[in-house]
C-alpha cells in the first residue's frame, strides 16, 4: 500500500471513530437532560413519588429516588467528559495527518 494511500485510511479511520464519539455524545446529552428533569420534578413533587419499571410504577422512596437519579447524572457527566477528551485527542490527530497530506511532495506534485 501506497504511503498516501495509508494516511487516506488513517484518516478515514479517526474521522469515522470522530463521527462515533460525536453520536455517542449526543445520546449521552440527551438521557443527562431527561435525568435534569427527572430531578428538577423530583424536587417539585411531595409524597408520594412513583418509579417505573417496565410498564409498572412502585412507590419509592423520594430521598432514596433523588440519590439514584444523582449517581445517574454523575457518570453521564463523567462519560461525557471523557468523551470530550477522546474527540479533541482524534480532532488533532485529524488536523495533523491533514497537514501531512498537504505537505506530502507526491500530494503537491500531482
Amino acid at each position: 500500500m501506497h504511503p498516501d494511500q495509508e494516511i487516506n485510511r488513517d484518516l478515514q479511520i479517526f474521522e469515522h471513530t470522530l463521527q462515533q464519539i460525536l453520536m455517542q455524545k449526543q445520546s449521552l446529552h440527551l438521557e443527562q437532560n431527561e435525568l435534569s428533569n427527572a430531578l428538577s420534578e423530583l424536587n417539585k413533587a411531595s409524597d408520594p413519588v412513583f418509579r417505573v419499571i417496565g410498564s409498572v410504577m412502585i412507590k419509592a422512596d423520594k430521598n432514596d429516588l433523588k440519590k439514584e437519579l444523582d449517581e445517574k447524572k454523575r457518570v453521564i457527566d463523567l462519560r461525557i467528559g471523557a468523551m470530550e477528551k477522546q474527540e479533541s485527542l482524534i480532532e488533532g490527530r485529524i488536523v495533523d495527518i491533514r497537514k501531512n497530506l498537504s505537505n506530502s511532495p507526491s500530494v503537491n506534485s500531482k
